[in-house]
């Protein structure tokens, strides 16, 4: 593992000095940890996986070449196989149920559906929200572009057959965070989950209200790993939201309701959840893999979430609905509170003797369906949001636009 930070080191030197650049395609058989196709496998390979993680790289066409271990997610897990690589180092990622207390490998695949958004020119259009003096600004995102070094730091309620929802308890609450608003004398709640040191991702629908034009500028509170609200609070400074849904007058708009809360208290010291990009991800393949919601439900057991306590569940991703690649469907329970909750994987990942347990975002929680619907006999109850893609790796982590002063 010392040989790992030593490289991780000097990859970071590295990707300071390296400039931007796409790839070429070629039909030659390369290692699949030779992300750059230079013929072997070195630290620039590292680099350049690490500068894609933040959103950073320029458009490329054939992303799925960043997947190295070949399991459908690109994510840290891929950096973590190359440097294993390059020190000779065993590696394995497996994902772990905390239901069956039992690790799953996703399978091995080579076929993948082409990321309309890595393989694309066209910018992504936002709005910002700043508090101080209440300013609405607008920007747009274009695929790489920016520097190399550029810095790196009320959901539909419902009722499911069976509320398998426990109290949450693990490491990661510490990553999410409890959002309270109030608009029109009423109180409403959402949840969110640290991305980065200063950066909270969320459903856009926590942050603005579409069907009127009013911005809900939450107030954040933090949880324990034991699933309870600490008395830290966080400062919000900003909202940004994608363009589409600020023009949208539906609330639950799932590929566009994401958002971006940045708040002035360094976060380094929290959980972290890592983003991925899960365009591949999808029905047969990842089938047996759990996935996991956690948010601050309003209501469990149609009694009131009076402490306002986090609740966890964990459940798989629907058949059905996978080849929507642009929001996520799972069957996992959900109601009213936890809007902006993270849909995610818990990793464990072993170099040689040492396990890493990892906590990746695959998707934010949107909205649900109770399958009660007379009109709709055939949909199975379900819960859904958007499907992480590059686009919001750059706008979480490569977002010049954001500022938390």
């Amino acid at each position: 593992m010392k040989k790992l930070k030593a490289l991780l080191v000097a990859m970071t030197m590295t990707l300071t000095a390296m400039c931007s650049g796409g790839f070429t395609a070629s039909a030659a058989t390369y290692d699949p940890c030779d992300v750059d196709r230079d013929g072997e496998v070195t630290i620039l390979d590292v680099v350049t996986l690490d500068r894609y993680l933040i959103g950073g790289l320029i458009y490329e066409k054939e992303y799925n070449r960043f997947d190295t271990d070949k399991n459908l997610i690109i994510d840290e897990s891929d950096v973590t196989c190359i440097l294993a690589k390059l020190v000779e180092s065993s590696y394995s990622n497996k994902y772990y149920s905390r239901a069956t207390k039992k690790s799953y490998s996703a399978p091995n695949v080579s076929t993948f559906f082409p990321d309309c958004d890595a393989a694309s020119y066209l910018a992504a259009d936002y709005v910002k929200y700043n508090r101080n003096g209440g300013k609405v600004s607008f920007y747009s995102l274009s695929p790489g572009l920016e520097s190399a070094d550029a810095d790196m730091s009320g959901n539909t309620a419902s009722t499911f057959a069976v509320d398998d929802r426990k109290v949450a308890n693990g490491p990661e609450n510490t990553g999410i965070v409890h959002l309270t608003f109030y608009e029109d004398g009423k109180v409403g709640s959402g949840t969110g989950f640290i991305v980065g040191n200063h950066q909270i991702a969320t459903a856009a629908h926590c942050v603005y209200n579409c069907e009127d034009g009013k911005w809900r500028f939450p107030s954040v509170c933090t949880y324990g790993t034991d699933g309870k609200l600490t008395s830290t609070y966080l400062t919000a400074v900003e909202l940004h939201i994608p363009f589409d849904y600020y023009m949208s007058e539906k609330e639950f708009d799932p590929p566009h309701d994401y958002a971006l809360i940045t708040v002035k208290e360094d976060l380094s010291s929290y959980t972290k959840f890592s983003v991925a990009t899960s365009y591949n991800v999808g029905e047969n393949d990842f089938a047996n893999i759990p996935l996991y919601v956690t948010g601050c439900p309003s209501v469990v057991d149609n009694k009131h979430n009076a402490n306002d306590l986090l609740y966890s569940a964990e459940g798989r991703m629907l058949n059905s609905y996978s080849n929507n690649k642009e929001v996520l469907y799972y069957d996992i329970y959900s109601s009213k509170g936890q809007s902006g909750s993270p849909v995610y994987t818990i990793t464990d990942r072993k170099v040689d003797n040492e396990t890493t347990r990892v906590y990746t975002a695959l998707g934010v929680m949107s909205s649900s369906y109770d399958g009660t619907d007379e009109d709709l006999p055939d949909l199975e109850p379900l819960s859904w949001g958007a499907r992480f893609t590059k686009k919001h790796l750059q706008f979480y982590l490569h977002n010049s636009n954001m500022s938390w002063e």
